[in-house]
């Protein structure tokens, strides 16, 4: 019963786009006034600097001044990421703020959310995930908070190499504009996803 409950909470989250209205209440009240909105004026980096740039930001856990679970604005990220840690944010630092500017600035990149039970709670991770269509087959690596993963072949074990064994909830991937264009409940990625994946590689949208 309860592993219902959640996937039909993470289906909600996602398909309403709850998540994502959530965050817009948290930036309009909170930070509306000190970021800028055109994600496009940020820089285009390699996956090998997005992380080092990553490596010098403390994550902190979102709480309830951060309403538990709202994505901030990546240019609050960038503000820190570019000060080599001279300077941490006090705030809003989990691990959707990694995956969202990673994201924004790294080609062929989707924001990854993946949900799963572990000890009868709902745990999750949000990842920058990056796509290379190179070759005859398609390749995936993420990178985020936990730093870079090692490349797969198969976006299903990229997927389980981040759950490990628990129950699997749910997974989510949308656009550095926030456009949810791919979602699932309890399954696995299949191929038929992959290709959808990738027809928005070049779309961006």
């Amino acid at each position: 019963m309860t592993g219902s409950l959640f996937r039909f909470w993470h289906w909600c989250r996602w398909k309403l786009r709850l998540f994502l209205a959530w965050s817009f209440i948290f930036r309009f009240l909170a930070c509306r006034w000190k970021y800028k909105s055109n994600i496009e004026s940020l820089p285009q980096l390699t996956s090998e600097k997005a992380q080092e740039m990553m490596d010098v930001v403390q994550w902190k856990k979102d709480l309830w001044h951060t309403l538990w679970d709202a994505l901030d604005s990546p240019f609050r990220f960038h503000h820190f990421a570019s000060l080599n840690g001279s300077r941490q944010p006090k705030c809003c630092n989990d691990c959707d703020e990694f995956a969202y500017w990673g994201t924004c600035v790294v080609a062929n990149s989707f924001f990854l959310n993946v949900a799963w039970i572990e000890n009868g709670k709902w745990c999750g991770h949000n990842v920058c995930l990056i796509c290379n269509k190179n070759g005859l087959k398609p390749t995936f690596i993420h990178i985020g908070n936990w730093g870079k993963s090692k490349t797969y072949f198969d976006l299903s074990n990229l997927i389980k190499s981040i759950i490990g064994k628990k129950q699997l909830i749910g997974w989510a991937i949308m656009t550095r504009k926030r456009k949810v264009i791919l979602q699932s409940r309890k399954n696995l990625p299949t191929s038929k996803n992959v290709k959808e994946l990738i027809s928005h590689l070049d779309s961006r949208a």
